[in-house]
C-alpha cells in the first residue's frame, strides 16, 4: 500500500511531467527504430517488378501478385484464339495461360498452331491469373502440345486450366449464342461445356454423337474463384472427331419398353441413345416427368439446351 506521502508525490504535477516525458521519449526512440523498415519497404514498393518469361512463373502468381501487373514475355503456342471478344490460349514447355487483348487493335490474325511472342502484363482473372494487354508476333509454326487425358474428377479441380487436353463423351444438346456454339457433352463422370466458335451442321452430325475432341481447358466457378465445373474451348471441327454418329432417325429406332431400362446386358452401349414409348402421367416443376407403360414408370429430365 502507498503511504499518504506517496500518493501525493504521485499526483503531483512534476510527477506527471516526469512521465510524460519519459513516454515522448519511448515513442521518439520506437519510431527511430521503425525508420529503416519503412525506408526499406518503401523502397521495395518503388523497385519495378521482375519480368516474367515463362508460363509457368504467372500461373504461379497469387491473385493479389498479379494484380500488381508483372510484366510478362513469353513464346509459346496457341491452342485457341477468338479474335471478335480478344482472348486467347497460349501454351509453352512449362505451363498455359490465357491471353486478353484489344481485339480492336492491330493484332495478327490467330489460330491454333502458331507459335507466338506475347507481351503483356498479369492480371488476376476471375479463376486463375492470367495476362492481359497481350500484343502478339507470330513467329512461325509449331506443333501443338501432347493433350492431358484425365477423369473428370481431375479436371473439375482447376489444377489443368489452360492446358491443352483431349475428351470423350456423348454430345446430349447444343445452343448457338453470340458467335459461339455451346456444347454439353455427358461423360461416364460428369459434364463438359464445349465453347466453339461453329461446327457445320452441328444439330445433325453431332448431337447424339460420341465424340473425342480436344482444346484448352478452361473451368467454371463461382464468385469465390472456386471450380465448379470443366470447359473445354475446341478451335475448330479438325479437333473433333466422331467415334460414333448419331442416328439418322431417332424415330426409327426400336423401342424400348420402359421396365427393360437398365437390365443387365453386357452388349449395351449406356451412352447410345434409346427410344421409348408409354404415357405420360406426372410432370414435377423443372426437368422430370414420369412415363408409364402397362408394367412400369420411369422419370424422363429433360437435358436442356446450354
Amino acid at each position: 500500500m502507498h503511504s499518504a506521502e506517496s500518493l501525493m508525490t504521485l499526483a503531483s504535477p512534476k510527477y506527471r511531467e516526469s512521465r510524460m516525458k519519459t513516454r515522448l521519449r519511448m515513442a521518439v526512440a520506437f519510431a527511430i527504430l521503425l525508420l529503416p523498415k519503412a525506408a526499406q519497404a518503401a523502397k521495395a514498393a518503388e523497385r519495378p517488378h521482375p519480368l516474367l518469361t515463362n508460363m509457368r512463373q504467372v500461373s504461379e502468381l497469387t491473385a493479389e501478385q498479379a494484380r500488381q501487373e508483372y510484366p510478362v514475355v513469353v513464346r509459346g503456342v496457341v491452342t485457341y484464339a477468338d479474335m471478335s471478344l480478344g482472348h486467347a490460349f497460349v501454351q509453352d514447355s512449362t505451363g498455359a495461360t490465357f491471353v486478353y487483348f484489344d481485339p480492336g487493335s492491330n493484332q495478327p490474325l490467330l489460330r491454333a498452331g502458331q507459335l507466338v511472342e506475347v507481351h503483356a502484363i498479369s492480371a488476376a482473372g476471375d479463376f486463375s491469373s492470367c495476362l492481359k494487354d497481350g500484343r502478339f508476333t507470330v513467329i512461325g509454326t509449331a506443333a501443338l502440345p501432347r493433350p492431358k487425358r484425365l477423369p473428370i474428377d481431375q479436371l473439375i479441380s482447376g489444377r489443368w486450366v489452360c492446358y491443352w487436353a483431349e475428351v470423350e463423351g456423348t454430345i446430349r444438346s447444343g445452343n448457338q449464342a453470340a458467335g459461339s456454339l455451346e456444347i454439353d457433352l455427358s461423360t461416364e463422370n460428369g459434364k463438359i461445356l464445349v465453347i466453339m466458335q461453329d461446327y457445320p451442321e452441328w444439330q445433325r452430325t453431332l448431337v447424339g454423337a460420341k465424340v473425342r475432341m480436344r482444346g484448352p481447358l478452361s473451368a467454371l466457378y463461382n464468385q469465390q474463384r472456386q471450380a465448379r465445373g470443366v470447359k473445354i474451348f475446341v478451335p475448330g471441327p479438325q479437333y473433333v472427331t466422331v467415334l460414333n454418329p448419331p442416328p439418322a432417325d431417332l424415330y426409327a429406332l426400336p423401342a424400348t419398353p420402359p421396365s427393360a431400362i437398365g437390365q443387365y446386358d453386357v452388349t449395351s452401349d449406356l451412352e447410345a441413345q434409346i427410344r421409348v414409348r408409354g404415357t405420360v402421367t406426372a410432370i414435377e416443376p423443372g426437368p422430370l416427368v414420369y412415363v408409364s407403360d402397362l408394367d412400369s414408370t420411369i422419370a424422363v429430365e429433360s437435358y436442356p439446351s446450354c
